[in-house]
């Protein structure tokens, strides 16, 4: 979720918040969780939003795939900041409710100070090119709709965008063992 901020942009703020929200949901579906709404259309609350479906009894499988999509809306936000941004004084937005949220899981899996190794894999796995183009589908959609909210369309998706795999989890486990041995 993206909150409102005074920071100087480069960007849009609208396309800040949608590529955000699209990092997340992309992300979501990555993990295999049920994406059912995703907006950039700001409320009270936020800027922006995405609703998905985690199970009611989390595993650690699960709470590892929800602290990188947590990670992932800032993932999103910096690579599109990088391609098309790059102010030196926007700061990265929603970044500390994402953090907040995954603080929950994080201290579950004994991780307290690991969400930055989470943000470096989600940029890595945001930054393929067959994931990104999902990220950039989305991010067209809600530019022109607003909201992504048809189930059949979102569940189609979800099926097509590529996984969080094994590849992905080893690369995971190395860069937590990186941090903790002071390298990253």
């Amino acid at each position: 979720m993206l909150l409102p901020t005074e920071a100087p942009l480069s960007r849009q703020q609208s396309i800040i918040t949608t590529y955000h929200e699209a990092g997340h949901a992309v992300m979501a579906m990555a993990n295999g969780f049920t994406v059912t709404r995703v907006s950039n259309v700001s409320n009270d609350d936020s800027l922006g939003h995405v609703s998905w479906q985690r199970p009611d009894f989390p595993t650690n499988s699960t709470r590892i795939g929800t602290v990188l999509v947590l990670a992932s809306g800032m993932a999103a936000d910096f690579i599109h900041w990088k391609q098309n941004g790059q102010s030196t004084e926007e700061l990265c937005m929603g970044h500390e409710s994402d953090r907040q949220q995954a603080k929950i899981h994080l201290e579950e899996l004994n991780e307290n100070d690991k969400f930055d190794v989470y943000l470096a894999v989600s940029i890595s796995f945001l930054r393929r090119q067959d994931v990104w183009v999902w990220v950039e589908d989305f991010a067209q959609l809600m530019m022109l709709a607003g909201t992504i909210d048809g189930r059949e369309l979102l569940y189609n998706a979800s099926r097509n965008v590529p996984k969080f795999g094994a590849s992905e989890l080893e690369l995971l486990k190395r860069a937590k063992l990186a941090h903790d041995n002071g390298i990253f």
